[in-house]
């Protein structure tokens, strides 16, 4: 994790890679627009990444597969990933924060997370326990 100068800026940063590695009692909503950043500038000018990993990936798959998060729960944290903001929040203020993909697993990160950020679209949304299950065993079988 990167150093952050204020404590709240540094609870942020918490608040959102715990997120992000799939903990969802995690209160991302209690970090907002602006925090985000702020927490954005801090990373760039630091030059530090965020970087997602095939556990972060397997946990959450894993707890949808489990039933511990539903659909939508799923989904929002797929669109936050992937487009590294809250999309869910209406405005136009959006700051990316710099989310990468482990290297060694990237294309099969950018595949998972494409296929649950569509979630509930009427074209591409229909996603399954099934379908979430066999992306947790390519994850579980790269990880070997």
């Amino acid at each position: 994790m990167a150093k952050v100068t204020s404590p709240s800026s540094h609870t942020y940063l918490k608040t959102v890679t715990r997120y992000i590695r799939g903990d969802f009692e995690a209160r991302i909503d209690s970090v907002g627009d602006d925090e985000l950043r702020v927490l954005r500038n801090h990373l760039i000018g630091a030059k530090k990444e965020i970087t997602l990993k095939p556990t972060d990936v397997a946990r959450v798959l894993k707890q949808f597969v489990d039933g511990q998060v539903d659909a939508n729960q799923l989904a929002r944290w797929g669109s936050f990933v992937f487009h590294g903001y809250a999309t869910w929040r209406k405005g136009s203020r959006k700051h990316p924060l710099p989310i990468r993909y482990e290297p060694a697993s990237e294309e099969l990160l950018a595949e998972i997370l494409l296929e649950i950020e569509q979630i509930g679209d009427p074209v591409n949304g229909d996603f399954t326990r099934e379908r979430a299950a066999a992306h947790l065993s390519r994850l579980l079988v790269k990880r070997r």
